[in-house]
């Protein structure tokens, strides 16, 4: 390009520039500046991720986050000043022109009465991208008003819907408030068939506060989590019914004091096929192992507390595989997610197959910190020396705070 034609291209922007309002120019140069800054951080966390999948994805969406600032940008400098949309298109191509063509396409599809303007505006800019200097290049290392915006200017929600939901590392520790249900399916010292209930035979009929807590990585479609729970808690009733567990028999009228320990960690991996930018939410399967420890002892006392002598005792730890789906959906700063997952394991005289789910609702108001409240539950039948536990299930609703990175 002739020394001429630069000076040429590059003084129609900057009259135009000079023809705007003050808070029309600093709402074009906080929208340039915002999309710079996605830009980076993304292929930032993608070169100390290592991941060249990463940096292809980045690299593949690096400009609709500077169309989506400068078009918002464009329209609403436009909507409140009418009269200078030929002045607010040249000064946003000038800025950004390696997205003038959805600039200019926005813009008319906005106010398509303006098209002439808006197309005349635009082909003033010099076609050769790469060597145009621009303003977009020249923007500060840090926002033109620390802490602010203009009035109208593009928030970061606005010029990209997905950001408040990126993160790289979140820890997620909540208050489980847990329900166990089931029965156990046995026979009295005479040989007929009983059922024993957890909630009205055993006493579990109650809620009962547990801890949650939940580590997650994100690198692109990867996800990976740790998630873990400690539920610990004990009651004594007196039973109704005679029941046998491994030839111990319970008898009627006594006391039976119960105590159920169970210690879960999971470790799942997710691979999303969909992403928030292109498609608008992630879903994916998802393989896990979680360890898992489970105690569970029966005494029977007389109703002064005195030992009988009859006592049973069950402790194994167990790796139990998962497969499942995942899901989640982003509304505003609101995440939808769910998790679904199918476990199956036989070893010895212990058998098991059942679900785990988990479905809830994040409120994101801040950039690192949300709220989470949502519903988690387990379900399984087992199987202990061919006699059946049916309908296990530890569930109720969870609450806590989450920590993004």
């Amino acid at each position: 390009m002739r020394p001429s034609s630069l000076v040429l291209c590059l003084a129609a922007p900057l009259a135009a520039q000079a023809a705007l309002p003050p808070d029309v120019t600093q709402r074009l140069q906080i929208a340039a500046y915002e999309s710079r800054a996605f830009d980076q951080r993304d292929i930032a966390m993608a070169q100390q991720l290592n991941s060249s999948e990463l940096l292809t994805s980045v690299a593949r969406s690096s400009g609709r986050h500077a169309s989506a600032a400068m078009s918002a940008a464009v329209i609403g400098s436009i909507s409140e000043n009418p009269a200078l949309a030929g002045e607010i298109v040249a000064t946003a191509v000038a800025m950004a022109p390696e997205v003038r063509d959805s600039i200019v396409s926005d813009a008319i599809k906005a106010y398509p009465e303006f098209a002439p303007t808006i197309a005349a505006a635009a082909a003033a800019a010099p076609a050769d991208y790469g060597q145009t200097p621009t303003y977009y290049a020249q923007l500060p290392a840090e926002a033109p008003v620390s802490g602010q915006t203009a009035p109208g200017a593009s928030a970061v929600g606005e010029a990209d819907a997905y950001s408040i939901h990126d993160y790289t590392v979140r820890f997620r520790p909540a208050l489980w408030a847990v329900f166990l249900d089931g029965d156990y399916e046995t026979v009295t010292g005479g040989g007929r068939n009983v059922t024993v209930e957890f909630d009205s035979d055993l006493g579990y009929d109650d809620s009962y506060p547990t801890f949650n807590g939940e580590l997650s990585f994100r690198g692109g479609r990867h996800d990976f989590w740790i998630t873990g729970f400690v539920f610990d808690e004990s009651a004594s009733t007196s039973i109704n019914v005679e029941f046998t567990i491994r030839n111990r028999v319970f008898n009627v009228g006594a006391v039976v004091d119960t105590a159920v320990e169970l210690t879960d960690i999971n470790f799942r991996y997710g691979y999303s096929f969909f992403e928030f930018e292109e498609d608008g939410f992630r879903f994916g399967p998802t393989l896990a192992i979680s360890y898992t420890n489970i105690s569970v002892s029966l005494t029977e006392v007389t109703i002064q507390g005195a030992a009988t002598g009859t006592r049973f005792t069950y402790e194994e730890s167990l790796p139990i595989p998962t497969v499942g789906l995942y899901a989640e959906v982003p509304i505003g700063r609101f995440m939808l997610s769910t998790h679904l997952g199918g476990f199956y394991i036989d070893i010895d005289d212990f058998a098991a197959t059942g679900i785990r789910a988990e479905a809830g609702v994040t409120w994101r108001p801040y950039d690192h910190v949300g709220f989470f409240a949502g519903l988690l539950a387990t379900y399984a039948d087992l199987e202990l020396d061919n006699q059946q536990i049916n309908d296990v299930l530890l569930w109720g609703p969870a609450v806590g705070m989450e920590f993004r990175f």
